[in-house]
């Protein structure tokens, strides 16, 4: 993060797939200043369907995103982690659905989530296509398959959803 005293009030969370391709920090920490509800940040990607629906400011709320890189208010960080002792559900490996769940928590608590291109990222398949061994995954097929097959049996027991 630049040197801003607001930005060290959020947490980014890169997943190792994931590469910047635009960073105005800046300008969405002031954005961001304005509206103390807002806990997290999505980032999308310049080919995210979402991107030309975002408004002037670049930012805008919402709740369906694939899981990718997540900026995160502090305090919010802190409160998770000393409530319920982790901040994306450690029995969900995979995150299969998490920045669903996560979305839900956050508006169910009469807080936000939004989305922005104000920074933006790209999903480096290579690494999971050509080097999964060195990003600690399967290969790409199998880690698919796992990703659902696991994901449905997180839901199962954490929410007795058992089929559409």
């Amino acid at each position: 993060f630049p040197s801003h005293d607001r930005a060290e009030q959020w947490v980014l969370l890169l997943p190792n797939d994931s590469e910047i391709v635009h960073w105005n920090m800046i300008k969405l920490l002031e954005e961001l200043s304005s509206c103390r509800e807002i806990v997290a940040v999505v980032p999308i990607s310049p080919v995210n369907p979402y991107k030309g629906m975002l408004p002037e400011s670049r930012i805008a709320f919402g709740w369906n995103f694939h899981e990718g890189p997540l900026m995160l208010r502090r305090d919010f960080v802190e409160n998770r982690l000393n409530n319920q002792g982790y901040v994306l559900d450690p029995d969900n490996f995979r995150g299969y659905l998490s920045f669903i769940e996560l979305g839900l928590q956050v508006f169910a608590a009469n807080m936000g989530l939004v989305a922005t291109d104000l920074i933006s990222f790209s999903e480096n398949q290579s690494h999971l296509m050509h080097n999964h061994q060195l990003i600690g995954t399967e290969p790409i097929a199998q880690n698919l398959e796992l990703l659902i097959s696991e994901g449905e049996k997180w839901l199962a027991h954490k929410y007795g959803l058992e089929d559409r």
